[in-house]
């Protein structure tokens, strides 16, 4: 993770003395812990933070589930190894990994959700937490099968994922890990749906419907650098739509001269849309039209670019480029044209773009301005 910020805390009372782990090896690799998801007691809290955080004139945290999920997940590991190293050996922070700041706190042995909130908000360290600098929390609480309770927080910033609440107690069996190729793994024992699964089929019917998908831009000019449009997704009635809802399939490659094509796909629903934009070639003026004669004209241009294959000259007799219309094709490094056979007392209209010829694909340059001449 990139730019980790991590700030923990750690809380204990005199239960712990008086209370055993309710652990059991398996496999020679890891741990079965069985126990209660408490979620009832994880909203409590939540709610009880947002009270301190409006008594000290700070914004109320969002309950985001996918904060959720890693903090009852780590409520279980605690109850292995109470630290904010988990079992697995690695940060508490893997478990979120997602996120680019978070912070944790972590308890155990109080009884209910106000005097764990209490006892987290009466330290110093916690109670920083509790009033940092965050948008979004997740509490997670889990009781052993000697009654034990372990309560954690993770706090982090940035928008809602899920705005699913879960209620209730789960009965679960936890398969805790021992090394860094394992993660934790959940069964709710309880022979209920998963909250995961009720919390996307909840997402799916709140997230709105793909209407349209635009682009800043369709029409990029060389550069020897990367170049993309930016992708404004919106609903029905023209809203513009959380980056959250839907996945964006960018080419690993748009730099060089070539059509590309943009997927959106919603991550909930089955809706996609295909964008596509262009690279091609940059334009190159007509510099000068020199006459020594009636019959004839020289079309000069400033050089072409390297990476692009030639020139093609236009001439016409109107500016419609439809009547008496000749295409004349000029290699790179040339930079004139004289055109012969011109009929006196006729205007002619001349314009050019340069392109780029690709294995089978031609790319054009816009035309240039258009230029006139009287014979």
């Amino acid at each position: 993770m990139k730019n980790l910020i991590k700030t923990t805390a750690v809380l204990t009372t005199l239960v712990i003395l008086l209370s055993a782990f309710s652990v059991t090896a398996f496999a020679e690799s890891g741990y079965l812990v069985h126990g209660t998801f408490n979620f009832d007691y994880a909203n409590e809290m939540a709610d009880y933070i947002n009270d301190y955080r409006e008594q000290n004139g700070l914004e109320k945290l969002e309950n985001d589930f996918s904060l959720v999920e890693p903090a009852m997940i780590r409520a279980a590991e605690c109850s292995v190894n109470f630290s904010h190293i988990r079992p697995n050996t690695k940060s508490w922070s893997t478990v979120a990994d997602w996120e680019e700041a978070v912070a944790e706190n972590i308890a155990k042995g109080f009884s209910n959700p106000r005097e764990a909130t209490d006892g987290y908000y009466n330290s110093e360290g916690h109670r920083i937490n509790m009033l940092g600098d965050y948008t979004r929390m997740g509490v997670g609480v889990f009781t052993d099968d000697n009654g034990l309770n372990y309560w954690i927080h993770i706090f982090t910033r940035g928008d809602v994922q899920r705005s699913y609440k879960e209620k209730g107690k789960r009965s679960v069996i936890v398969s805790i890990g021992d090394n860094p190729d394992a993660e934790t793994q959940v069964v709710y024992s309880d022979g209920l749906p998963s909250p995961t699964d009720k919390a996307l089929e909840y997402e799916k019917d709140l997230s709105p419907d793909i209407a349209s998908v635009s682009l800043s831009k369709t029409v990029f000019v060389y550069n020897g650098r990367s170049q993309a449009p930016k992708i404004t997704v919106r609903d029905k009635n023209g809203n513009k739509i959380s980056d959250k809802y839907y996945s964006v399939n960018m080419p690993s490659k748009h730099t060089f001269y070539g059509v590309y094509t943009i997927k959106v796909s919603h991550k909930l629903k089955n809706q996609s849309f295909n964008k596509k934009f262009k690279i091609i070639p940059k334009a190159v003026a007509i510099n000068k039209m020199i006459s020594k004669s009636k019959k004839s004209v020289t079309v000069k241009w400033k050089s072409v670019s390297p990476s692009a294959t030639g020139v093609k000259l236009c001439v016409a007799k109107d500016e419609d480029f439809t009547e008496g219309k000749k295409t004349y094709t000029i290699s790179r490094t040339k930079r004139y044209k004289s055109v012969k056979g011109l009929k006196k007392g006729t205007t002619y209209y001349f314009k050019l773009r340069t392109y780029k010829k690709s294995g089978d694909e031609v790319y054009y340059s816009d035309w240039s301005s258009v230029k006139k001449i009287k014979r």
